[in-house]
C-alpha cells in the first residue's frame, strides 16, 4: 500500500507499507522527537515499485528522502493518486502535473470538482483531470 502523510507545514511523505497496522507504527516512529503530529492523509493500493516511480516523478520537489514540499505538481499528483491510483498518476509527465493545477496552493488534494466550484465560483476553470 502507498500512503501519504502530512506534517502540517506543507510537506508530504509518500511511502510504502505492507499493512495498515505497520503504518500506525511507522507514524509513531516518525513522530518521535517531533513537536508536531503527523497526519495520515490517505492510503491507496500500490506496490513498492509504484512508490519509487512516484518519487522519481516528483524528484524536483523532494525535501529529503520520501518527503516532498507542497507545489502545483505535488498537489496534482496527490489528488490523482488518491482518486485514480498510481497507474493513472504514473502515466502523467511532471510537466502535466505542474501545468494543470490552476489554483496554486489554495487547494487541498482530495477536493471534488463540486468543491472547487463552490470555493471558486461556478465559472472556475477545473483541472484537466477533474470531472463536474
Amino acid at each position: 500500500m502507498i500512503y501519504v502523510m502530512s506534517d502540517g507545514a506543507g510537506n508530504f511523505k509518500i511511502g510504502f507499507t505492507a499493512t495498515a497496522a505497520s503504518l500506525g507504527e511507522r507514524k509513531r516512529t516518525l513522530e518521535t522527537g517531533r513537536a508536531d503530529a503527523l497526519a495520515i492523509l490517505f492510503i491507496v493500493q500500490g506496490s513498492i515499485s509504484d512508490e519509487r516511480a512516484i518519487h522519481r516523478l516528483l524528484a524536483r520537489h523532494r525535501v529529503r528522502g520520501e518527503w516532498f514540499k507542497r507545489s502545483n505538481a505535488v498537489s496534482s499528483a496527490l489528488f490523482i493518486l488518491r482518486h485514480y491510483g498510481p497507474g493513472f498518476l504514473l502515466a502523467q509527465t511532471f510537466e502535466q502535473l505542474e501545468t494543470y493545477w490552476p489554483f496554486g496552493d489554495k487547494m487541498m488534494p482530495g477536493w471534488s470538482a463540486f468543491q472547487y466550484k463552490v470555493h471558486f465560483g461556478s465559472g472556475a476553470k477545473l483541472p484537466w483531470w477533474a470531472t463536474a
